[in-house]
């Protein structure tokens, strides 16, 4: 044997304490392996749990804001927030019908659309022990309800307690426009310099009523760098939007296609396509998309903006 495998055969000796009776683990180290794997299995499980959790509380605020889109819409098609029942909202929801009648006890679906006693619609969760909730769940939902201004059934900012989470629609009066601050405006204590807010807290201002995004001091609502997110439906070059939210400019609907702020409906070049099936020059259109132009319909081939139809190859008709 060379020198240098002396050595190591040497340092292996010293390692296993030169003894030839040891050819494997003690009691000891096998307790401790186990004890080990155990912390690390129960962590693992506490994490998995926590992300599942997270990931129902993110779905249900996916849905939530649907539901909201998808009222808006109906609003401004019909004129009116409920139907003939509670089936009235499922076409514009791609088919989930998850939409219920809360006064129905036998009801199999947990979503509605309802109104608080000062008059707020509200799209609704129901999120209790009963409706398959946890306490797990209500405690991730508590944690977005900054972001996503949840609210509780009775329209005030969600808590880890509540049975039910939701989303405010509108501040309007039994079947006002959701931009309407004619009757609704004022509901909040006024805006006060001093005082301090925290996300959710909401005041009003001028006869419009605002709600805070974050922790807030000395900010007036109304200015783009201020944390106050207006109440309407009606477009504000202030309110920060995200993808999906529906706004009302100048007597026509449109939903963001990104996060915005301080960018115009109506222009190339901004985040907003109008609702419609009419073509606009704006909005962005897709292979198989559908347009209206000069009385004919028609349909795009390819991602195209600012091309109108029977202009160029981008359109084709649609018999």
């Amino acid at each position: 044997m060379s020198e240098s495998g002396m050595k190591l055969a040497g340092c292996f000796l010293r390692t296993r304490g030169c003894s030839s009776r040891k050819t494997g683990f003690t009691l000891l180290e096998l307790l401790m392996v186990m004890v080990i794997t155990g912390i690390l299995g129960g962590v693992l499980i506490l994490n998995f749990s926590g992300g599942q959790n997270r990931a129902k509380a993110v779905t249900i605020v996916q849905n939530l804001n649907t539901l909201k889109k998808a009222a808006t819409l109906y609003y401004y098609e019909t004129g009116q927030w409920t139907g003939d029942g509670w089936a009235w909202i499922a076409p514009y929801v791609d088919s989930h019908a998850f939409v219920s009648d809360p006064n129905v006890p036998d009801s199999s679906r947990k979503y509605s659309i309802n109104q608080t006693e000062n008059g707020t619609v509200i799209v609704e969760c129901r999120i209790s022990d009963t409706w398959g909730g946890s306490s797990e769940l209500r405690m991730a939902l508590a944690t977005l309800r900054q972001d996503f201004s949840l609210l509780n059934g009775e329209g005030e900012p969600y808590a880890a307690d509540d049975p039910i989470v939701a989303m405010a629609i509108s501040q309007a009066v039994n079947e006002g426009d959701p931009g309407s601050t004619e009757e609704d405006s004022g509901s909040y204590d006024n805006w006060d310099a001093d005082t301090v807010y925290l996300g959710g807290d909401r005041v009003s201002v001028d006869g419009a009523d605002f709600e805070a995004r974050y922790w807030t001091q000395g900010d007036e609502p109304g200015n783009l760098s201020s944390p106050w997110q207006e109440l309407t439906d009606e477009w504000r070059d202030f309110n920060i939007y995200e993808a999906g939210d529906v706004v009302v400019y100048n007597g026509a609907t449109f939903e963001a296609r990104n996060w915005t702020q301080n960018s115009q409906p109506g222009l190339i070049g901004s985040p907003w396509q109008e609702v419609t099936d009419e073509w606009r020059n704006f909005n962005i259109y897709s292979g198989g998309d559908i347009a209206v132009y000069d009385g004919q319909t028609w349909r795009a081939k390819w991602y195209t903006q600012n091309n109108e139809p029977g202009s160029g190859p981008e359109w084709e008709l649609v018999d």
